[in-house]
This record gives C-alpha cells, sequence and structure tokens, in this order.
C-alpha cells in the first residue's frame, strides 16, 4: 500500500504477510444477553439486539421513549425473544464461553441504518497486488538485520527519502505485521517508488487479484506462506493457459492435483467453470435492475460471492467478459461490484481461440497430452489418470 508520508508503494515478499493487512472485517458489536432474559421479547430499544430481533421478524410501536433514547413504553406487534436472537447468532458460528450469558463480538455490515450480524467466518473482499519485479530494479537496503518496535524503520523518512532522490528504485526495510494470533511478526519489506510502480504497470508487471484476510496457523509452515488466494488465482491461469493451447509442464499440473482432479469430476460435456478476478473497470456500462444490484451489494459487503447463478467468460486473450448467458445478471454484478468498489470472484467458462468453452473432457484429454511428456514412474499420480475411469 502507499505509505501517506514517504510517498512509498510497500509490499512484502510472501502472500501471507500482506494478507495480514487486508481486514478481518471492517465493523463489529458487542452483545450480552442474561440467561434469564432468553424467554423474554427483545425490547425495541436502539442497539444491536433490536437490530437483529427486527431482521428475524419483530414489529414493535414504540409510545415513548426515556431521555436517552430507550423505550419506555411500546407495543409488541410481532414478538422474538433474546433466545431466537442468542440461536440465530450461534447459527451464524458464534459462541460465549461463559454460562451465564451470551456474550460476543459480532461482525456486522450496515444495511438501512441497520446492523447486519454477518457469519463469524466471513472475511471482506481485498484486493492483494502482485508484482513482478523489472529486471535491473535499484535497491537501497536500509533494513539492520531486525527490526525494532521502538524505533521503526518505516518512519525514517530521511533515510527512506535520500535513498530515492539518489536514483534508488526501492528501498527495503525491516518491519512488523499484526497477527491476529501471534501478535507482532516480523519480515522484509520493499517500499517501490511512485515512477517505479508506475513502471511496474506500464510493463504488465502489476497484477491486482481478489483476496481476502490470512493469518498463520503455524508460524514455522513455510507452505502458508503461498495462500489459497494466490494458489486459486494461478490455478485459474495454467487453466487458461491450457485452453488456449500454451506450454504447461506436468509439474505444475501435478502442483494442482486436487483442483483438478475436482474439475474432472464433472459431465464429461460439462463447460469447465472456475473462480477469477472480476475487476469492473475493465467493464462498461450495461442496464441493470437496482433491486437486483443492492441485493448484490448487500452479499458482497457480507464477504459472499455475488451470485451462483451467472458465469462470466474468460476469453483467449486473459480477457474477461460477459458470457452472454445471463446478460441482465452479469451487469448488476458487475455495478455491484463497482459500487462496492470491490474485486469480487465470478465464476468464468473458459474459452478457446476460437471462442468455444472449454469442456471436462477436453480437459481431460490436454492434460493426458501434457502428462504423457512426464517420465513413466511418475504418471501413476497424475490427476487425470485417477479420475473419470482413465
Amino acid at each position: 500500500m502507499p505509505g501517506r508520508a514517504d510517498g512509498c508503494f510497500w509490499a512484502a515478499d510472501n502472500a501471507l504477510i500482506a494478507q495480514t493487512y487486508i481486514a478481518p472485517w471492517y465493523g463489529s458489536a458487542s452483545i450480552q444477553i442474561d440467561n434469564g432474559q432468553l424467554k423474554q421479547n427483545v425490547r425495541p430499544d436502539p442497539g444491536f439486539a433490536w437490530d437483529v430481533a427486527q431482521q428475524l421478524g419483530a414489529r414493535a410501536q414504540v409510545l415513548e421513549r426515556d431521555r436517552i433514547g430507550r423505550a419506555s413504553s411500546w407495543r409488541i406487534d410481532v414478538p422474538v425473544t433474546y433466545q431466537q436472537v442468542v440461536d440465530h447468532l450461534k447459527s451464524l458460528g458464534y459462541t460465549s464461553t461463559l454460562s451465564s450469558h451470551f456474550s460476543a463480538w459480532i461482525n456486522t455490515s450496515t444495511q438501512d441504518g441497520q446492523s447486519i450480524a454477518v457469519p463469524a467466518r466471513a472475511r471482506p473482499f481485498g484486493r492483494l497486488i502482485l508484482i513482478d519485479p523489472l529486471p535491473h530494479l535499484r535497491v537501497a537496503d536500509l533494513s539492520c538485520g531486525e527490526g525494532d518496535l521502538t524505533d521503526p524503520q518505516h518512519l525514517k523518512l530521511g533515510q527512506i527519502q535520500n535513498a530515492l532522490r539518489s536514483g534508488a528504485d526501492c528501498v527495503k526495510i525491516d518491519d512488523f505485521c499484526q497477527s491476529p494470533t501471534w501478535g507482532n511478526v516480523e519480515h522484509p519489506a520493499w517500499g517501490f517508488s511512485q515512477s517505479s510502480m508506475d513502471a511496474h504497470w506500464r510493463a504488465g508487471h502489476v497484477r491486482p487479484i481478489c483476496a481476502t484476510h490470512r493469518d498463520w496457523i503455524n508460524l514455522g509452515d513455510a507452505n502458508e506462506l503461498i495462500t489459497e488466494d494466490v494458489l486459486d488465482w494461478h490455478f485459474g491461469q495454467v487453466v487458461h493457459a491450457i485452453t488456449v493451447g500454451h506450454a504447461v509442464s506436468p509439474e505444475v499440473i501435478w502442483a494442482h492435483a486436487e483442483r483438478f482432479e475436482r474439475l474432472l469430476d464433472q459431465e464429461p460435456q460439462s463447460p469447465v467453470v472456475f473462480p477469477v478476478t472480476l475487476d469492473s473497470h475493465q467493464f462498461g456500462f450495461a442496464p441493470s435492475t437496482p433491486d437486483k444490484v443492492r441485493a448484490i451489494a448487500q452479499r458482497l459487503a457480507q464477504g459472499q460471492a455475488p451470485t451462483d447463478q451467472t458465469c462470466f467468460a474468460l476469453r483467449s486473450s486473459g480477457k474477461l467478459a460477459g458470457s452472454g448467458l445471463n446478460p441482465l445478471l452479469e451487469a448488476c454484478v458487475v455495478q455491484a461490484a463497482r459500487e462496492q468498489g470491490r474485486l469480487v470472484p465470478v465464476n468464468a467458462i473458459f474459452m478457446d481461440k476460437y471462442d468455444r468453452p472449454l469442456r471436462t473432457m477436453q480437459l481431460h484429454q490436454r492434460l493426458d497430452q501434457i502428462l504423457d511428456q512426464a517420465p513413466t514412474q511418475d504418471q501413476a499420480d497424475c490427476p487425470s489418470r485417477q479420475t473419470m475411469g482413465a
């Protein structure tokens, strides 16, 4: 991300570190309900409990409020109990460790002025910027071998600015990210100058992809540094390369064996469909339905994929476009993503250079052709040889 004071675009050397900087969620509310309240109807007081109750159907008329806004006289038209509120929050994955009452922080989004509880495991869609460094990048190494929380290197603006003025394209420092699980985790960071980032963009060496917050399960496991978001993006690139006839090595196929097996476990004539990143800036404006756009935008705000009812098309050029299967719904998805300002995951059909969809049977055949190049002793481990009776 670009620093406010130094003007650098800061990057990490792996996806997991970078994705700790994506917020786990952007809003929350606390709730506490005593066991003695569970059988009671929720009072129509301003606050999160009443917001949840209304979403469960509660309706009431407040006849009088006290000086701080609480209902002092009211009539319940449609009752919802505190037990129903607790049950709803538990169904979203929230728990309380206390036996005397239900107490938890709840992730929320906002709709029509109300706080909406979202699933505990929901994560907002962020963006991960993949940078392929240009050759001959001039890096000024300002790192000292270890970071110091009392004297963070990213605040040494004089050193950073002097290095950039002296001709460096990028500076390297020691930094810390904040892991919800592990606390402060030290990592190297690279700060690209604005002119250097512009050069990378012009050269096509920058790729934004849809991603969510990630954190370590095991701090010592290097395999976690490449996140599922990056692996999914790379897998989409591999399937696209196979679709258009580009060379793909058997080793790359094996690296994605589980993903290929899931794709091959479809009907032979089914089009190959896999999520890819949609960037609304790559689409023009098309007629859409405001109510549908609003509903999809709400799903995006809650960290949910926009819809399972439509597919886009990944053309042989690598450009994402509408598939034409449901143009109105496609336009609504694009408009919702545009209004939310997000990169979002959408299902895509992979198209060849003749604008024909890649089908499961064709993918199976092309995988076999690639894997036939592999040494004989390794072919038994190939995904297509264990799938669909091959």
